[in-house]
This record gives C-alpha cells, structure tokens and sequence, in this order.
C-alpha cells in the first residue's frame, strides 16, 4: 500500500476499514484455499486511486477480433500484451490516437514507467505524446527536417514543431474526462429476430435434404479449391524463379527493392486467388448449367427455347445499359476519390494490403471517409473519423466534410469524436458523462454556461 494509513489493523476474517489514500499493489498472487494450484491472480500490479472504483473483469466478451471494443480498448489491451512481453525495443505507433484526454495521461503515465532502460520508438500525431522523448525528429514527406529535445525545439523561432505545439493548442483537439457524441444507439427487433430464427434452426440442424445438398455441392467446390491452390503455388515459383534471373541493375530501381518485391509477389498471387477456386467453381458451373439448359430446350421445343433466349440477350442489354448510366452518374465523386488518393505514395496504383494492411491509420481513414461519401448516404455516422490524421489532414477531412453538408443539407451527420475541434461546427453537441446526457446545445452556448464542456475546451488549452 502506498500513502496509505490504516487506522484500524484487520484481523482474520476482517475487512480493513478507514484507509486513507491510494492503494497499490506489487507482484499479488492469490489463489483459492480449496484450488491453491490454479492462480486466479499472478504477479499482480495495480494501484487504486483515492475515491475512485477500481474493477477486474477478465471475462469481458470482446468478438471475433475484438469487434465490441472500442478503439481506445483495443490500443489499451494491445499496449498492455506488449509490455507485458517485456521488450527490450519498444516501436508505438499511434498509441494514444483514439484516447480521451484522462485515459491518455494515465497511458502515457505508464509508458513513463515502462520506457525506463528500454529503447523506445514512438510514432504520433498527438504532440503530447512525444513531449518527454531523449530525441525528438520531425518528418515531412519522409524526410527529416528537424530534431532535438521539445525544449530545444520549441526554443527555435519558425520550426515546424513549434508551429505544430501551437496549431494543436489552438486547435483544442485534445478531449477531457468525457466523451462528446451526438448519438445513441437503437435496437432492430426484426433483425434480432431473423438472428434468433437462424440460431434456432443452425441449433436444430439440417434437414437430410440440405445435408444431401451440402455432400454433393462440397466435392466440386473442394476440387476447384485444390485445382486453384496448385496453380497459385506454380505461378508464384515462376515469378520468384524469373525474379532470380534479372540482371543486378533490375534491383537497383527504387520500384524493385525488396519490399516492393515481396509486395507485388503476395499482392499478385492474392489477385490470382480471387479470381480462381470456388469462385471459378461458381462460375464454371454456371455456364455449364446455362449451355446444358439451352441445348436440351432446344432439343425439346426450340420455338420456345428462342423465345426464353431472346429475353436473356435483352436482360443483359439492359444490365449493360444500366451499368454505363451509373457511371455517368458517378463521375461527379471522382475528386472525392482524389482527395482520398491524393496523398498516396502511387495515387490509385498504390498497393495497400491484405485488408489494407499496407496503409497508415490516418490514410485508412481518409479512403473510409472517401467511400462513405461516395454513397451519398441520408445519414452518414462518424466514429472517430480523423483521430489519426496529423492537424493538416484533419484541416483537409474537415473542410471536405463541411462541403459534402453543404452539398447536401438534407443530410443527417452524426459525430462521435473526443477531439473537440471535429464538433466545434455541428448544429447540436451532446455531453456524455458515464453513459448519461449531462449537457447539449451548440459549441457557443455550451462555451456561455461554463460547465463541462467548457472545462474540456479549458483542459485542452492547458495540457
């Protein structure tokens, strides 16, 4: 226990009564008197703040890869796996980004700690995250422009860091305690109850018809499968085996180094995949379900069959037709998807990944953004849209977004953003304090009744 008085010692069976201060505990083991082999807490440290409720809860259900966390859960679980690894270097990338203001000072708190004896390579936007760094470099495009200590570059008069500190300060995009929405989610009961039905009847089994189907469907599709897995693994051994035979001069170009290299080998074969397996299986089926339907109506009543035929040339006119009208339609969001491409390192050629993999937080965001306004939707939801985005993107995504209402006033925007800035301009902020509505109204009113909201914007300027 540290700074901690006991005013009353507890004995056997006793709970401890009149503790002042902040608990802490150092390396806990506890286990059950009747199970003292299974530890239920192991090497357990942990500090209680004074007047606060502390809670463990191991069984949280948390989805298929996390799904039902929040962005700053899931920052948090993934900081905490990698500290507790105990690496001897230490690489953070945007570990704060999707954190309120106090669960940042407590993570970086932490860090502190963590980092100390440890080489420790931070990544971020947020300024306040980088403020205690040994060394301190500032990129731009890629380049190093400055570096220092925060002292001795806030010292220098026009450097890009110092510009930086004092956009962010003005900006107030850093969040207090709460959480700024403007939402609350509802329940669908017809879709909770499609769920259930589809529960009950994958509880209940199949019918001996859909198992007699599922036997016959899976000795196709498995042979497709197999067939295209084969020529992916012979494509890929001709690529590498050609990549070999280059001259020494081939792998000079910036566009041939290594990583390109293995990018366009995986990129290639992922392509490859797509297109052959069960989807060429689906194909290939129906064509030959096509071809053999056409030859047997002709067989049986061609009359007929010429007639069916003609409605199908016509169907695929129409579907022809109906794919150029859409995109006449949609030339207009071409400059969205150049905003979005804009910054790319190859435009619309650039490779991003097996989901995406390639892409950084904020350029993730940006093509997200993109194609949410593509849709022209009557209600666009944003979760934490530019959290991290660096202050000039975040000019740029906003700007853009206030556009796109413009655009269209009808449009229902709903925002939930611990960076105050996002929501400065919205027709309605809402307070959320612990789940519950504290205030509401427009930035400027909420500014005049000085309450929580206005101590957020005054914690931001601060910190």
């Amino acid at each position: 226990m540290n700074e901690t008085q006991i005013l009353q010692e507890p004995i056997a069976g006793e709970e401890a009564i009149n503790m002042n201060g902040d608990i802490q505990f150092d390396n806990i083991n506890f286990a059950y008197p009747a199970r003292p082999d299974v530890l239920v807490l192991q090497n357990l440290t942990l500090t209680a703040r004074a007047g606060e409720t502390t809670a463990l809860k191991y069984d949280t259900i948390v989805g298929e890869r996390g799904a039902q966390l929040s962005g700053g859960e899931k920052q948090r679980v993934a900081l905490a796996r990698a500290l507790v690894k105990q690496p001897v270097l230490l690489l953070l990338d945007e570990v704060t980004s999707a954190l309120d203001n106090r669960s940042e000072k407590i993570v970086q708190e932490a860090l502190n700690r963590a980092c100390k004896g440890r080489t420790t390579i931070v990544i971020a936007h947020r300024l306040a995250t980088i403020r205690n760094a040994h060394r301190i470099y500032v990129l731009d495009n890629g380049r190093v422009i400055e570096q220092g200590t925060h002292e001795a570059l806030m010292s220098q008069e026009g450097s890009r860091y110092r510009e930086m500190m004092k956009s962010q300060q003005r900006e107030k995009i850093e969040n207090n305690i709460n959480e700024t929405t403007s939402i609350a989610q509802t329940e669908d009961d017809d879709q909770n109850k499609i769920l259930e039905h589809d529960r009950r009847r994958s509880s209940n089994g199949l019918d001996d018809e859909d198992k007699a189907s599922s036997t016959t469907n899976r000795l196709p599709y498995t042979a497709f499968a197999v067939s295209g897995s084969k020529l992916i693994e012979r494509i890929c051994a001709k690529a590498f085996a050609h990549l070999l035979r280059q001259e020494v001069a081939f792998f000079d170009r910036l566009e041939n180094s290594s990583g390109a290299i293995c990018n366009r080998l995986s990129s290639d074969a992922l392509a490859i995949q797509q297109m052959a397996g069960a989807r060429l299986g689906i194909v290939c089926e129906s064509i030959a379900m096509f071809l053999i339907g056409l030859v047997l109506g002709v067989l049986v009543s061609w009359q007929l069959t010429l007639i069916v035929l003609f409605y199908i040339v016509s169907l695929f006119v129409l579907a022809f037709m109906q794919i150029c009208w859409q995109a006449r339609l949609n030339k207009r969001s071409d400059c969205i998807m150049q905003l979005a491409s804009s910054q790319l390192p190859q435009g619309y050629e650039t490779r991003v990944g097996m989901k995406g993999s390639h892409l950084s937080g904020g350029e993730k965001q940006r093509i997200a953004i993109a194609r949410a306004l593509l849709r022209q939707p009557k209600v666009l939801l944003l979760d934490e849209a530019t959290s991290a985005m660096d202050s000039f993107n975040e000019k740029i995504v906003q700007e853009a977004l206030e556009k796109a209402q413009t655009d269209d006033p009808t449009r229902t925007t709903l925002i939930i953003a611990h960076r105050l800035s996002t929501i400065r301009s919205c027709d309605l902020i809402c307070v959320l304090d612990n789940g519950y509505l504290v205030e509401s109204g427009t930035h400027e009113d909420l500014m005049k009744q000085r309450g929580v909201y206005y101590h957020m914007v005054v914690c931001s300027n601060t910190s």
